[in-house]
């Protein structure tokens, strides 16, 4: 497109209504995270000056003296095992909080393998750019894994297709009160649609149609097509 292009729409993975719809984000609201997909990761709590060297070092210590002593018998020591026996041992209180596949971390955070008991820095996984956003639903932060991007620009010019909805003539919206939908001409017989809302954590989605489907789209809101194609397209 230009070089002026700020605007990402994406594709979201966990499945709004219409596969055809993306989230309008910024770019700036990508973030790098952590990728612990197929690991058992855990954030480890109460460090204090702690470094993931000198962790190791006692997990290992531990782990041969395991070996060690169960070396007869059928137990299998695990990584609670270790982290319990370095509690014990050392006269420390360390903490594991579960990580889900996808975590942003600060640098010096250290996380704890838990099959391979092992204390890792965040640096040694793979990281994916994501979008880190609150899911008013489930109430709690979520991560999502842009798998296609559309890039726009944000010098397009868009059309407002609000109008009065309700009888009384005091909702100026598009599909609802608190809706607004606009349209953009891209480029030839392509278009993007936008839609925002006014209510609390509901997030921007858009679309890109061709003519046809704008067509279909402003009959649908009960819109002057004729009006809205030559306001496009001014």
């Amino acid at each position: 497109m230009n070089n002026e292009i700020k605007k990402v729409l994406y594709r979201t993975i966990d499945g709004i209504p219409n596969e055809d719809w993306y989230y309008i984000i910024d770019p700036d609201e990508l973030v790098e995270a952590a990728d612990l997909d197929g690991f058992s990761i855990y954030k480890v709590c109460n460090l204090g000056n702690k470094i993931c060297s000198n962790l190791n070092k006692l997990a290992e210590e531990v782990r041969n003296d395991f070996d060690e002593k169960y070396c007869d018998c059928d137990y299998d020591f695990d990584g609670d095992d270790v982290i319990n026996e370095i509690n014990e041992r050392f006269d420390m209180e360390l903490e594991l909080e579960y990580c889900p596949d996808l975590m942003i971390f600060d640098e010096d955070d250290i996380l704890w393998d838990e099959e391979e008991m092992k204390f890792y820095e965040p640096n040694s996984f793979n990281t994916e750019m994501v979008y880190h956003f609150w899911d008013f639903q489930f109430q709690t932060w979520t991560y999502e894994i842009p798998d296609e991007i559309i890039e726009i620009s944000d010098c397009i010019a868009y059309t407002y297709l609000d109008e009065i909805e309700n009888t009384n003539g005091t909702s100026f919206c598009t599909g609802g009160i608190g809706h607004h939908s606009y349209v953009a001409y891209l480029r030839k017989n392509q278009y993007l649609i936008k839609e925002e809302s006014d209510w609390e954590y509901t997030r921007t989605i858009a679309k890109v149609v061709d003519k046809k489907e704008l067509i279909n789209y402003l009959e649908n809101l009960k819109r002057n097509v004729n009006y809205y194609l030559k306001k496009i397209h001014y």
